[in-house]
């Protein structure tokens, strides 16, 4: 274990103590609390740890919502507020188009963002198409199941067939990184772990 490890436990022991204390208590805080807004500084540092799970913001069916959970784990960790090369973001409004130089092309940058790692311009041509007028975790999924359905991957996805789906997403090029770099047995454990029935 190495010397941060037991600070990271003891922070999120408190915050998690003062985050069950807070919801069995009133809402309202002072403005003078030097511990009001703790957690929510703890989760935009570490990329939103009560949140970690596949939580389903949508109500999508359990395939669908697996396979969201899987393109999350393989792009961001499952983190709804990272900016490609690790920084994160803590504005919900919009897209943060922060444009990032890509260490290995030298001269290039990249706008990748969120869950999905969405570039900037790809998340306005399918915020338009899906009606979605902010960048919160919601409206990323939503976002990311008018993608996948644009790409052509959606039935196979319903039918759990996630060899499929994934062949059908890069069918067009790179389109999720994860998909072409991570081991397939990888994508299928976090698929099954989230609850996906593999076809």
């Amino acid at each position: 274990m190495d010397d941060a490890a037991p600070f990271l436990v003891l922070a999120l022991g408190a915050a998690a103590l003062l985050y069950m204390t807070s919801a069995s208590a009133n809402t309202q805080t002072s403005s003078a609390d030097p511990f009001a807004g703790l957690l929510d500084n703890l989760n935009s540092a570490t990329g939103s740890l009560f949140g970690m799970g596949n939580d389903n913001l949508n109500g999508y069916d359990a395939n669908l919502s697996a396979f969201l959970y899987m393109l999350r784990m393989g792009e961001s960790s499952n983190r709804y507020n990272v900016i490609y090369g690790g920084q994160t973001f803590s504005d919900y409004s919009h897209h943060p188009d922060i444009a990032v130089p890509i260490a290995s092309r030298p001269g290039w940058h990249s706008t990748a963002a969120g869950a999905y790692q969405f570039i900037y311009s790809t998340w306005q041509q399918i915020a338009a198409e899906a009606g979605l007028v902010d960048f919160t975790p919601a409206s990323q999924d939503a976002g990311a199941a008018q993608y996948l359905t644009d790409l052509g991957a959606m039935p196979f996805i319903e039918a759990g067939d996630v060899q499929g789906a994934i062949s059908q997403i890069n069918s067009t090029g790179i389109i999720f990184q994860s998909l072409a770099v991570r081991p397939y047995a990888t994508l299928a454990g976090w698929y099954q772990s989230a609850g996906g029935a593999l076809a």
